[in-house]
C-alpha cells in the first residue's frame, strides 16, 4: 500500500492536480493535512532559510533571521518539541547578537 492509496482513502477524495495553487492549499487545510500550526512552522522555517541566504547583502537579513528563529522557537514549543524550541531560541539570541555587534562591520568592509 503506497502513499497514493492512503490519500485516495480520504473522505472526500483529495484531487489536487486540477486545482490552482491557492485552492490546493485551501484543500490541504480543509482535509487536515495542513493545520494552522503547521503553516506557521512552514512560514518560520522558510523565513529562516531566505534570511540566512541573504545575510551577506545587508545586516537587516541577520535581524530577520533572528526574528525567524524566534518564530521557529515558538513553533517548536507549541508543537510539543521543546528541545527544538530551546535550540531555535538560542539561535535567535546568537543571530541578534551578531546583528547588534556587527553594526559597523559592513561600513568597515566597504571602506577597507
Amino acid at each position: 500500500m503506497g502513499w497514493r492509496s492512503g490519500l485516495e482513502s480520504l473522505n472526500p477524495p483529495l484531487r489536487l492536480k486540477k486545482l490552482n495553487p491557492p485552492l490546493r492549499l485551501k484543500k490541504l487545510v480543509e482535509t487536515k493535512l495542513l493545520n494552522p500550526l503547521t503553516l506557521f512552522g512552514l512560514f518560520a522555517v522558510t523565513a529562516m532559510l531566505v534570511c540566512y541566504a541573504f545575510e551577506d547583502r545587508t545586516r537587516w537579513f541577520i535581524l530577520g533571521f533572528a526574528f525567524a528563529c524566534i518564530l521557529g522557537s515558538v513553533y517548536g514549543f507549541l508543537q510539543g518539541a521543546w528541545p527544538f524550541g530551546v535550540v531555535e531560541f538560542i539561535w535567535g539570541v546568537v543571530a541578534f547578537r551578531r546583528w547588534w555587534n556587527g553594526r559597523g562591520d559592513l561600513n568597515r568592509k566597504s571602506n577597507g
